[in-house]
């Protein structure tokens, strides 16, 4: 019995290792989805900016100051949005890693799990037989009696 003991104990182990990987997988996409937010907003904002941009050509005075303020404002836009680039291929990466590894905790869990099931009907197999033999061997016993008291 012990032997279960110990397969249930490794069942156990591995199955608070899948849990641990979904959380982290959930945390993945987590991120993952606050990174693709961030640069949908950014995206919207340069966008913004680029069509309230000051017009150079239009008619007027040109105001250089609110000019260079865009230009500096559209190139942190810019230059956010390619670091955010490199988080977000990154949050991808966790992701994946974080499914293969889902699936390959799934395995040994599944691997434990058909172990354990295999000794068990070995066990009772086992036990069968032994309860067979020695419904044999009472039987033999009480046949060999009946012939001797004849």
């Amino acid at each position: 019995m012990t032997n279960f003991q110990s397969l249930d104990a490794l069942l156990k182990v591995r199955e608070t290792e899948r849990e641990t990987v979904k959380l982290a997988l959930s945390e993945a996409i987590r991120r993952q989805t606050q990174l693709e937010q961030r640069a949908m907003a950014l995206e919207k904002a340069l966008a913004e900016q680029h069509r309230l941009r000051p017009d150079v050509a239009g008619p007027g005075q040109l105001d250089l100051d609110r000019l260079r303020l865009a230009s500096r404002y559209a190139s942190e836009l810019r230059r956010e949005l390619a670091q955010l680039g490199t988080s977000r291929s990154n949050a991808t990466a966790t992701v994946t890693q974080c499914q293969h590894a889902i699936v390959a905790a799934d395995c040994a869990v599944r691997t434990v799990e058909k172990l354990r099931d295999r000794r068990q009907c070995e066990q009772s197999r086992t036990e069968t037989a032994r309860e067979a033999k020695h419904l044999d061997e009472v039987a033999t016993r009480s046949h060999s009696q009946r012939q001797r008291s004849c």
